[in-house]
Formats: C-alpha cells, sequence, structure tokens
C-alpha cells in the first residue's frame, strides 16, 4: 500500500520516519532520523502493536551492492523511463529508492515509485505556493 500523508511544517519543527521537513533529503536517512529521535516506537506505543512480529532480517538487510549487475543496470534504465513518464528529473534521490525497490520487490512495484513520487511532488508543490 502506499499512501501520501500532507502535513503542515510545524513551527516547533518535526522530526520522524518521513524526516524532518527541512528540504534537504541528504538528513533524512533512517540512521540520522534515529540520530536525532532515538529508538522506534517500542511495541508498547505502537498503534499497531497487536500484528504480529516480523522477522528482523529485512530490507535494511540489503543495498544496491546486494543486486545482480543486469538486474541493477535493467532497474536503472526502468526507473529513468518511469520518472521521465511522470515528468520527474531522475536524481540520484528518486532513482536509488527505485532501483532498490526494482531489484528487490520488482519492476511492478518500482514503476508504482514513480507514480507516487510525482503526486508527492505535486503535493508538496501545491502546499509550498
Amino acid at each position: 500500500i502506499d499512501a501520501i500523508i500532507r502535513m503542515p511544517q510545524q513551527v516547533q519543527g518535526q522530526d520522524g520516519h518521513c524526516g524532518n521537513f527541512n528540504l534537504e533529503v541528504g538528513d533524512d536517512s533512517k540512521e540520522l532520523i534515529l540520530e536525532r529521535i532515538g529508538s522506534p516506537v517500542s511495541a508498547s506505543e505502537s498503534l499497531f502493536s497487536s500484528l504480529p512480529s516480523i522477522k528482523e532480517a529485512t530490507a535494511e538487510d540489503l543495498s544496491l551492492a546486494d543486486c545482480e549487475a543486469s538486474v541493477l543496470e535493467a532497474g536503472r534504465r526502468a526507473c529513468e523511463a518511469d520518472l521521465a513518464e511522470e515528468g520527474q528529473e531522475a536524481t540520484e534521490d528518486l532513482l536509488e529508492p527505485c532501483i532498490f525497490d526494482f531489484c528487490f520487490a520488482g519492476e511492478d512495484f518500482a514503476a508504482m515509485d514513480a507514480i507516487v513520487e510525482h503526486q508527492s511532488y505535486v503535493l508538496q508543490e501545491e502546499d509550498w505556493n
């Protein structure tokens, strides 16, 4: 499920899963967010604590270095085409997560990334203008 959550920038600042709303993608990595806010939400505080536990070895254990070279290149081409179709410039900030999804979740999932990125961009433009 893809979802776009719209929230106005908070006067006192904010931080979390989606970053800190300073429009600098470079400081919104999982590692930097956890450095700023501490550990993830505990099971007792989670709205989803009733869900069964999930195996810890997830996508966080993978990187683009784990993607087969031919799949990596095919992913780059597909993501560039998908982003162009959505009117988005194929910057590394957009390409990297798209290629990751192509490598580890498949081409259809990666194509959806481009659509969601485009919608997110449109909503941001509306919010900032």
